[in-house]
């Protein structure tokens, strides 16, 4: 995020689109590639997390110094709401958004499989399910790992309003949102998409 500053300086059309996820679901999307439990990449959560807050941090300094030139956008929202996120991106970018790219982002985020127009195909047991997928690390992760992560990444979680859980029943129940909902940034951006 450091390089945005000088790239927005030399270039004033330039926009950038600031994409943060979950630690947890970082972690579990990392650990896909070692040990769940024991992996290099959850002994190093702590670094993870604090270059994560720094360049959260850095991208708060850089849309003040550059108002309506950076949007920060959590994976989970995207993931939640693709349509109305995608609109956001587009309009904030600058581009157009037609009906092609409407049908397009709803084709690869439908819970079902559609076909090319636009209605459901063949039931099929690889559906696409992004808020599923954003928040596999709930049911994948040890409580243990979790609360780990939970210590090392509290200023990120603060900063984008991500919640913790107090217990593994909390956790694992999909009712109780991973985000805070009065957290003063996702109203900002919900207002931006109604």
């Amino acid at each position: 995020m450091k390089e945005a500053d000088v790239l927005l300086e030399r270039h004033p059309d330039v926009r950038i689109i600031h994409l943060i996820r979950d630690p947890r679901g970082t972690m579990l999307s990392r650990a896909h590639f070692t040990d769940k439990e024991t992996g290099e990449m959850h002994k190093n959560y702590t670094s993870v997390c604090r270059r994560l807050l720094d360049d959260i941090q850095t991208s708060k300094a850089i849309a003040q110094k550059h108002a309506g030139r950076i949007l920060t956008v959590r994976y989970e929202d995207l993931a939640q709401f693709p349509v109305a996120v995608t609109q956001k991106l587009y309009s904030f970018s600058e581009l157009k958004y037609t009906p092609e790219v409407e049908k397009y982002v709803k084709k690869i985020t439908s819970k079902e499989q559609l076909n090319d127009e636009g209605k459901p195909s063949r039931k099929s047991t690889s559906r696409k399910d992004p808020y599923r997928t954003a928040y596999n690390w709930r049911k994948e992760m040890s409580f243990q790992l979790i609360k780990k992560i939970d210590r090392a990444c509290e200023g990120v979680y603060e900063a984008m309003g991500y919640r913790t859980f107090s217990d593994e029943d909390e956790l694992r129940d999909m009712t109780v949102s991973a985000k805070i909902d009065d957290f003063r940034d996702h109203r900002i951006l919900l207002r931006l998409l109604s």
